[in-house]
């Protein structure tokens, strides 16, 4: 069987919201171009006793990541992503303020799963009035880069849908759904948010706990709202039934 290529989009980035003792992994949103980077760094060590080659030792390594992403806003109150914000008010600190502590792996379950510290560059890229909001984030690393456990193998539980708003909506379809729950990790593809059997028309996840999906066309009646994460499709319940009119 040939080999498949891998794609950089099955990199999921986390920024911790919380402490180093109580962490608080969250996603940062919306990124279309994902460059890690791990260098050595080398000092000439060459001398008379070389016959004219050039010589070098490694010293040290340094690592650093390069993100491009879309700036996102809650489509309900227009604040801007929380993880966002947080790194782009790093990225205007000195100090302790201006790092922040960044994770991330293969969403797919794969061994790549890195964590570090790094510093923050945060710049919008501009343009005309047509053009959307993007942004690019450059992570240097402050000391060492460490190799983690994927947390997507460390026994995710099913997501979960607690609740809907709204829970109404016709049945022509349109309506923007905010869908809250938990353990929304690992949620792609056009078949991971469905009304009933059928998928939304389409939906982005602003966090671990919140989707924002537009309600696809149905009949008239109830249906569950499901939303499938890397270890399989939540459960139904009250929290997830949803009436088309």
């Amino acid at each position: 069987m040939a080999e498949a290529t891998a794609l950089a989009r099955r990199f999921r980035t986390e920024v911790d919201m919380g402490t180093v003792e109580s962490p608080d992994w969250q996603l940062f949103p919306a990124i279309y171009e994902f460059v890690p980077k791990i260098e050595g760094v080398d000092q000439d060590d060459s001398d008379y006793d070389s016959d004219g080659w050039a010589s070098a030792n490694r010293t040290a390594r340094k690592w650093s990541l390069e993100i491009k992403a879309r700036h996102k806003l809650n489509p309900e109150t227009q604040a801007e992503n929380p993880v966002q914000a947080k790194v782009r008010l790093a990225g205007r600190s000195v100090g302790a303020d201006a790092t922040i502590r960044v994770r991330w792996y293969d969403r797919n379950g794969g061994p790549e799963a890195e964590q570090g510290e790094a510093l923050v560059s945060w710049e919008s890229d501009g343009g005309d009035q047509e053009q959307s909001d993007n942004v690019t984030v450059n992570l240097t690393g402050r000391g060492n880069l460490t190799s983690i456990t994927n947390p997507v193998t460390a026994s995710l539980p099913t997501a979960v849908v607690s609740a809907l708003d709204p829970a109404t909506g016709p049945a022509a379809g349109g309506t923007l759904v905010k869908i809250t729950g938990s353990y929304f990790v690992g949620v792609s593809g056009a078949a991971a948010v469905k009304f009933g059997s059928t998928n939304a028309t389409s939906y982005f996840v602003e966090d671990d706990t919140t989707i924002y999906a537009v309600a696809p066309a149905v009949a008239a009646g109830v249906v569950n709202v499901r939303v499938t994460n890397t270890t399989g499709q939540s459960p139904t319940g009250a929290g997830n039934a949803y009436t088309y009119v």
